[in-house]
């Protein structure tokens, strides 16, 4: 099933262009992986799926509807966005995670037993029982990044969007947090994640999207666009590309 359409999207910063002529689907249970280096339009792109950034010109269609047509608080319950460098509020762990579910409350209700007894059950699936009634800018990075995360899925959308989640995290924590991408990937849900390295990319995405200079370079499964020639076209080094031994999904390294 087809949950969302992006349709020769364009997106300028002033008069910058930083979208050019975007174009792509995501189906249910599909990960797609956006790649690319440094200021090739990774986080603008996933912010404009959000509804956070409007483009001007193109389309982006949500289960066949405008994004532009959804209110901001229906959207909140489709499409989740996990980012990068976010300023934290000064809230305890327990009360920010609750904040996932501000989407399904009603004009001036409160949150339910059954709201506050979801948050305690996740914290204890994902280890930050300990954690809930400390102030989250007083946290750990990693500590604040689990959180963070956690939060999306308290907030149970259909589709979700991670910048860089896995960046200067422990490989405990990377490994936690891919298991739970692909457990809501089986679940049926979309994810678009946009990741700097190439391994973890290849090891949680079944689709790729390669972005350069705002451009999509190449699009498709890991065997059609994981490729030497194709890495070394986006990146501007050289590459040598194997098959992970075990898993036998593509592995890059760069040529030092």
């Amino acid at each position: 099933m087809e949950l969302l359409r992006v349709h020769q999207l364009n997106f300028k910063y002033g008069s910058k262009p930083i979208l050019q002529d975007i174009s792509f689907a995501l189906s249910s249970g599909q990960i797609i992986g956006i790649l690319g280096p440094n200021g090739s339009g990774k986080t603008s792109l996933l912010l404009c799926l959000n509804g956070f950034l409007k483009p001007i010109s193109g389309q982006i269609l949500v289960q066949g509807c405008p994004l532009s047509a959804i209110t901001s608080s229906k959207r909140a319950r489709i499409i989740s966005f996990t980012q990068q460098n976010l300023s934290l509020p000064y809230l305890t762990t327990f009360n920010y995670l609750l904040t996932g579910k501000l989407p399904y409350l009603n004009f001036l209700s409160s949150y339910s037993p059954e709201d506050k007894q979801q948050v305690i059950e996740l914290a204890k699936i994902h280890n930050l029982t300990a954690f809930l009634e400390k102030l989250m800018p007083l946290l750990s990075g990693g500590e604040q990044r689990k959180i963070l995360f956690t939060k999306t899925l308290i907030q149970n959308t259909l589709i979700y969007l991670f910048d860089e989640i896995t960046s200067n995290l422990d490989p405990k924590i990377i490994k936690e947090l891919l298991g739970t991408i692909q457990q809501l990937a089986n679940q049926g849900k979309g994810i678009i994640l946009s990741l700097h390295d190439l391994n973890l990319a290849a090891s949680i995405s079944n689709y790729f999207i390669f972005l350069k200079k705002g451009r999509i370079l190449a699009q498709g499964s890991p065997s059609q666009v994981f490729t030497q020639e194709i890495l070394e076209e986006v990146y501007e080094t050289k590459f040598i590309v194997s098959t992970h031994p075990q898993k036998k999904h593509p592995i890059a390294f760069p040529i030092l």
